[in-house]
C-alpha cells in the first residue's frame, strides 16, 4: 500500500533499492517496486520477477484478478497477490556490488501470463536478451534485488548517472 502511495519501501533492509525506486518514481512520475529475479529460462528468452507481494495495486494486469495472501516463508498477513501487467519496463539499481556505487539499467518487455508464484510475479523479457543479462549479473556479481517501473526511462536514467558522475552498467 506504501508503493502504491509512491512511497518507496523495500523488502530485506535494500537500502540502495529503496532509493533506486525512488528515482524511479521521480523520473517516471509513477510507482515502482523492488523485486528479485528468480527464473532465467534462456531458451525461451524470458526471465520470471517476483517479490512476496509489494508491487503496486496500478501494476495489476487488469485482465486477473487480484487478491492477497499471506507470506509465503513467515506465514504473515497480508500481501498482495497478482501477476503484472504486460507493458514497457524500466529496472535499475543502484549497486554496490563492486565495493564502489554505480547504477544498472535494464529496459524491456512485462508480457501477459499465468503467476509464477504467490505474491506478485510477472514474465520479462529483456531489450538485451536473457543470456546477456545471465552473463552479466553472474560476472559482475550483482545484487539480486531490481527496482522496476513502466514505460521507458533508461535515458533520463543516463542523463542522472551523467549529472550524478555515477558509471553505469547496462543489463
Amino acid at each position: 500500500m506504501l508503493s502504491n502511495q509512491q512511497t518507496p519501501c523495500s523488502c530485506e533492509a535494500d537500502v540502495n533499492g529503496t532509493i533506486t525506486q525512488f528515482i524511479l518514481q521521480t523520473l517516471s512520475g509513477t510507482t515502482a517496486f523492488g523485486t528479485d529475479l528468480v527464473d532465467f529460462d534462456a531458451e525461451a528468452d524470458l526471465v520470471v520477477l517476483w517479490h512476496c507481494g509489494q508491487a503496486p495495486m496500478e501494476m495489476a494486469d487488469p485482465a486477473q484478478q487480484p487478491g492477497t495472501t499471506i507470506h509465503s516463508n513467515r506465514r504473515k498477513p497480508l500481501l498482495f497477490e497478482f501477476t503484472l501487467k504486460p507493458g514497457r519496463v524500466t529496472l535499475a539499481r543502484l549497486s554496490e556490488a563492486t565495493g564502489q556505487h554505480r547504477l544498472v539499467v535494464a529496459t524491456g518487455e512485462m508480457l501477459a501470463g499465468p503467476p509464477s508464484f504467490s505474491g506478485t510475479s510477472g514474465t520479462l523479457r529483456f531489450d538485451s536478451g536473457t543470456q546477456q543479462v545471465m552473463q552479466t549479473l553472474l560476472s559482475e556479481g550483482l545484487e539480486h534485488h531490481l527496482s522496476l517501473t513502466y514505460g521507458d526511462h533508461a535515458e533520463a536514467l543516463l542523463a542522472l548517472a551523467r549529472l550524478l558522475d555515477l558509471p553505469v552498467l547496462r543489463l
